[in-house]
């Protein structure tokens, strides 16, 4: 059975198409122009935009529609060997010859994302073409024996992975961080720069503050609260950041051809976007408030343990992937890591957050020019 949709599609579909005819309706009646006017033309407007809000809101339905009808696949299990866990964090071994890579991904979304299927795994792909490869699962949140803010995340279970890491291999560890994983990706490289060798960061976000970026929920725990936000909550708030963009890729998957590409790529991510973990309520705090509210990445005050994390520190040859249709990180996000790296490697790609991980062209736009950056560079 498919992942049901977010129930708030409805409501807000309804919304958007019965109220763009009520509106224009208003609209017709008090506006000057509209009575200036012949009123045939008038009434030919209104029809317009009736049938093109009527036609929108059938592709919609349609789209849902053959979406909840079509028969699924399982959650994708990670391929890789569990060789440690810490609390609710799993480290994988993915194989691979050469120096060991760390890839780790956002706290807030499944890490299957990095490892789909056999032909759409980063995660294979770069064990067998750029290193001994490694993924950090977070795992569900509401496993973890106590609820970690994010020092915690980095100091108690990143920095022992890459500890482990480093004493088995003898030498510094590549870390690939995407999203959120590329700011904890930076924490633990200026915590602990000799055991890591180079930073690649994809889609991460600097600036909380530049054009595009989401907005942080109005209304959060009080601070002393100490739970995790449900999964729900997460998923409301990714939705209704565009949720007008969620109906048009519905109305786009009705039209796909059976047994497509495009339809099984539609099935498989969408499926990743409905299975969303919880939060902790620390994290959520620092993540809304900290970052997004405050910014404090951009204005220099984020800090572990009372050390500040700021790009200047890093040393170390470092590459960054920028999706140019990233709704979610807009590359706005990135430029002042642009800027505080001017020998990094700056690598551009038209692709969005997801299909830049896991799409179609994947594997030319980011896997191979990474996997070649990540065994060429000194």
């Amino acid at each position: 059975m498919p992942t049901p949709p977010n129930p708030l599609m409805f409501p807000l579909a309804m919304m958007n198409y019965v109220g763009s005819m009520s509106e224009l309706k208003r609209w017709s009646e008090e506006s000057p122009f509209l009575k200036s006017v012949n009123q045939n033309h008038a009434q030919k407007l209104e029809k317009a935009v009736e049938t093109e809000a009527r036609q929108r809101f059938q592709a919609w339905m349609d789209g849902l529609s053959r979406y909840t009808s079509t028969p699924h696949t399982a959650r994708p299990v990670l391929s890789g060997k569990p060789i440690w866990q810490q609390g609710a964090v799993t480290l994988y071994n993915y194989g691979g010859k050469g120096e060991p890579l760390l890839v780790i991904p956002s706290l807030i979304n499944r890490s299957y994302v990095l490892d789909m299927e056999p032909r759409r795994s980063l995660m294979r792909f770069l064990s067998r073409h750029a290193g001994k490869a490694h993924l950090l699962d977070w795992g569900n949140p509401e496993e973890e024996p106590i609820n970690l803010d994010i020092a915690q995340y980095i100091t108690q279970r990143l920095e022992p992975a890459i500890d482990l890491l480093y004493a088995t291999h003898g030498k510094p560890v590549n870390l690939v961080g995407y999203c959120m994983g590329g700011l904890l990706a930076m924490a633990a490289s200026i915590r602990q720069p000799h055991k890591i060798g180079k930073l690649a960061l994809l889609a991460t976000p600097w600036d909380f503050h530049a054009q595009g970026m989401q907005q942080p929920p109005a209304i959060l725990p009080q601070e002393d609260w100490d739970g995790v936000l449900p999964h729900e909550f997460i998923h409301n708030w990714f939705y209704l950041q565009k949720p007008w963009s969620v109906h048009e890729k519905f109305a786009r998957f009705a039209k796909y051809k059976e047994n497509s590409p495009r339809l099984k790529e539609f099935l498989k991510i969408e499926q990743w976007l409905q299975d969303v973990v919880g939060m902790s309520a620390k994290v959520a705090q620092e993540c809304f408030i900290g970052w997004a509210s405050e910014n404090k990445t951009n204005q220099g005050k984020w800090q572990i343990e009372g050390q500040p994390i700021l790009p200047n520190q890093i040393q170390k040859p470092t590459f960054l992937a920028i999706p140019e249709r990233d709704g979610i990180v807009p590359p706005a996000s990135t430029i002042p890591l642009v800027n505080a790296w001017p020998h990094a490697h700056i690598h551009r790609i038209q692709a969005g957050h997801i299909s830049m991980i896991a799409g179609l062209k994947a594997r030319d736009s980011l896997w191979n020019p990474l996997a070649k950056w990540l065994l060429t560079n000194n």
